[in-house]
This record gives C-alpha cells, sequence and structure tokens, in this order.
C-alpha cells in the first residue's frame, strides 16, 4: 500500500513537472486565484467576465459598503464555470451577495454552449488554477466530452505539439523562473516606464488605457436577432446559479456593465438578449440591472476616455461606475427603475445625436462598413479616404446612408463627418484608420 502510494506521489510529480515545461497559462487568471486563495473574508461577491474586472473598483466599494468586496471574474466565463467557482467559494467563505454580470457574447449562440471547444478552452483558464477538490473534479468532468478528459485532467497534454520544440520549452522555463511570474505580479508600462495596467489585488484590473479613435471601426460579432437565443444547457446553469444563492440563503443579483456603443449598436437586436435575462429574473424575482440602458443624465459614460477598448472601461470609467453601481445595487429595485429605460432602442434616442464610429463585416474580398450613429435617418454623413499611399477619394458625399464597402487589403484613414439632415453645421468628426 506503501509503494502504491509513493507510486502515485512521483507520478503526480512528473505531471508537475510536465505542466511547468509545456503548460502557457493566462497569467491574469493565475495571479487572480492565488490571491484569492490568499483572501481571508469575502462578503460580497461580483462574478462574470473580464467586464467585471475592468469595470468594478472593488477598493471603491469596501468603502462605500463597509464590507470586503471582490472580483471573481474569468476572461469570458461561462454560465458552468460561475457555477462551479460559486461553489468554491461557498466552501471558503459565508456570503452575503452573490452579483452575476451578465455578458452577452459568451452567453449566446454557438459562444453560449456550455459544451462547446470554445467554451471549453475558457473553462481551462479556470480548473488549471482551482484548487483539487471534489468541486473541481465534477466541473472537469461536466465541462468536456470524454475525448477532452485527459486534455482536461493533464494540462500539460493539450500542448503535446512541443513535446520536442526545446525553443518554445526555453522561453517558458525563462518566463516561470521571472522575479514576476514567481511573485505573482502582473504590471505592463509604457515607453517611459510608467504602469498602464496592473493587477491591484481583490480581482480588480487597474488600467490607465484609452480608447483611441482608430479603434472605433469594430468587427461586428453577433447578430442577437437570428442567433441570439440563450442555449438551453446556459440557461440551465444560470437556474442553478441562482437556485443555489436562495439554498444557502445569500442574495443574487443580475446585472450588465456598460459597453461603449459602437459595439451594442453593432450588435444586431441587443434587446432580445435583455429581453431574456429579465424574463428569467421576474420568474424568481430578482433584481436585474442592465447598465447599457441607464439614462445618459444619471450615467454618463459613454465618452472614448471611460474606455479602455469599445468592450471595456478603464480606470476613470470604473472610478465612475463603481458608486453609481453601488447605488443602484444597495437601492430599492422598484425604485431604481427611474435610472433606466425599458429597451436600449428607447434609450438611445433619448441622447442627443451623436456618431461614434464604424463597424464591419468580411464579405470576399470586401470589408463592408456600417456608421455607427443613435439616428437612422436623421443624421447625414460624408466620408472620405485617404491610403497610405496617400491617394484620396470621397466614398460618398452628404448623405444619411451609413453603408459602404472598400477592399479588404486596403488600408489608410477615413474621416467622417457628420451633421444633421438637410444643415450646414458640422455635428462632429472621425478619423478612424482602416
Amino acid at each position: 500500500m506503501i509503494t502504491v502510494g509513493a507510486a502515485v506521489l512521483v507520478l503526480f510529480a512528473v505531471f508537475r513537472v510536465f505542466d511547468f515545461l509545456y503548460v502557457k497559462e493566462d497569467n491574469w487568471t493565475r495571479i487572480l486565484w492565488h490571491n484569492y486563495y490568499k483572501t481571508e473574508n469575502i462578503d460580497n461577491v461580483f462574478l462574470g467576465s473580464s467586464h467585471v474586472h475592468c469595470d468594478i473598483d472593488p477598493f471603491i466599494l469596501d468603502e462605500m459598503n463597509g464590507m470586503d468586496n471582490f472580483n471573481m471574474s474569468i476572461p469570458f466565463m461561462r454560465m458552468n464555470g460561475a457555477y462551479y467557482v460559486l461553489k468554491e467559494m461557498t466552501a471558503d467563505h459565508d456570503l452575503k451577495n452573490v452579483y452575476l454580470e451578465l455578458y452577452y457574447i459568451p452567453s449566446t449562440g454557438e459562444q453560449g454552449d456550455v459544451m462547446s471547444e470554445i467554451s471549453l478552452q475558457w473553462n481551462w483558464y479556470i480548473t488549471d488554477h482551482m484548487r483539487p477538490s471534489l468541486n473541481k473534479l465534477q466541473f472537469m468532468l461536466s465541462m468536456s466530452r470524454r475525448d477532452k478528459y485527459l486534455d482536461t485532467l493533464f494540462p500539460f497534454i493539450r500542448y503535446r505539439e512541443h513535446i520536442f520544440d526545446t525553443p518554445y520549452i526555453s522561453e517558458l522555463v525563462q518566463l516561470k523562473t521571472s522575479d514576476d511570474y514567481r511573485n505573482y505580479r502582473l504590471r505592463y508600462e509604457n515607453g517611459n516606464g510608467e504602469p498602464t495596467l496592473w493587477y491591484r489585488d481583490k480581482g480588480y484590473h487597474y488600467n490607465l488605457g484609452v480608447m483611441p479613435e482608430y479603434t472605433l471601426a469594430y468587427l461586428q460579432e453577433i447578430d442577437l436577432q437570428t442567433q441570439g437565443d440563450i442555449p438551453s444547457n446556459t440557461e440551465g446553469y444560470l437556474r442553478k446559479i441562482i437556485e443555489y444563492c436562495k439554498e444557502k440563503n445569500i442574495h443574487i443579483t443580475l446585472f450588465i456593465n456598460p459597453i461603449y456603443e459602437t459595439q451594442i449598436l453593432s450588435t444586431i437586436e441587443y434587446d432580445a438578449y435583455h429581453r431574456q435575462i429579465l424574463a428569467i429574473a421576474d420568474e424568481y424575482g430578482l433584481p436585474f440591472y442592465d447598465f447599457n440602458l441607464c439614462k445618459s443624465e444619471y450615467l454618463d459614460i459613454m465618452h472614448r476616455e471611460n474606455f479602455a477598448d469599445a468592450g471595456h472601461l478603464n480606470s476613470v470609467g470604473a472610478e465612475m461606475f463603481t458608486p453609481f453601481l453601488w447605488e443602484v445595487l444597495s437601492g430599492d429595485s422598484e425604485l431604481n427603475q427611474k435610472y433606466f429605460c425599458q429597451s436600449y432602442e428607447e434609450k438611445i434616442l433619448l441622447d442627443a445625436p451623436e456618431t461614434y464610429g464604424l463597424y464591419y463585416l468580411y464579405n470576399d474580398d470586401m470589408r463592408e462598413y456600417t456608421i455607427v450613429s443613435n439616428r437612422e435617418t436623421e443624421i447625414e454623413y460624408k466620408v472620405i479616404a485617404v491610403t497610405e499611399e496617400g491617394e484620396e477619394r470621397m466614398i460618398q458625399d452628404f448623405s444619411v446612408n451609413k453603408g459602404f464597402a472598400l477592399q479588404k487589403d486596403e488600408q489608410g484613414m477615413l474621416t467622417i463627418i457628420s451633421r444633421m439632415k438637410g444643415q450646414t453645421e458640422q455635428l462632429g468628426m472621425l478619423e478612424i484608420k482602416y
């Protein structure tokens, strides 16, 4: 019996060596789990995707509510991942409140299928750094089909193509023996040596970056009108999370963080997703707050300087959003309705006319662009393209037309000048790299 036990220990030691040599980890989630396991107390957990760890400052929350708040968020967290992470946390902490953020892309269509190959890749971010437990084993065996069990249980097997790749191994060993890696530090600097992004404990992604105008050409990712249903297995796990919280007497609130208008307006029929979540929340009598439907008079956050990119707030945006978020979460759900519109379509019509940028789709050798604004026919646009070679041409003179196409391999700068229909005064001008 002792011999068998010793053999098992040796085997697992060998596996750890293989993981060290071959597994290219996501450093963010590695540091997050390390930070989580050394945290003594957590009262409130904010669960969800990267929209949580970028957008919510738990240090501000600590000061506002006098409790211990933690962002337990994994990039593109799927609903089955959120369920098993929550179970991990309830085993370690006496949670008072769960705030579940429901970003629509990892919850709808093919991406939202918790048993898809795409979902499996993101769920490995969770299991690779969870401590051994029955909960972890249950998650690992439930999140993939049998042909992926070995890849899930033994991470180094995923990297078998590198078994004799000496440069790959050398680079990974160099990374894993660095001071930053061994001391769980995550920090990026600009050319002047000034920090621009770092991990600040409690799961907070502190980011000083600002979304430049040339990033406003956004690749359209999803049509929620035709492929936006929440898959049954994702909805099933959402219900399991809600019922688990009720069983444990933990208060749960559903919410969605603000996303820049370029992404939301590129999403066909965003309101379809909102209605699906609202129906589930109403069924269980839960509060649900979609901050993309929040009236600008209460949260005037849709400005580039508040965003690191189209999907994530930066630290300036987080400092603006977090206090308002807590004001809503801690308030009366009925009184809170004054802050929100009934639909995103209603919300954008309340805002002043504005042009935000572009989104595009690929069609054979062309990029098909659509101008993003909060009006359908009331704004006119003039579009001028200057190629990298300096050739200037007018794509269209002032027109309410929002669509145009360019060759996929053409690069340069687009200038979009907007004005109200029939007026001469300029409403705005954007320069966007394409």
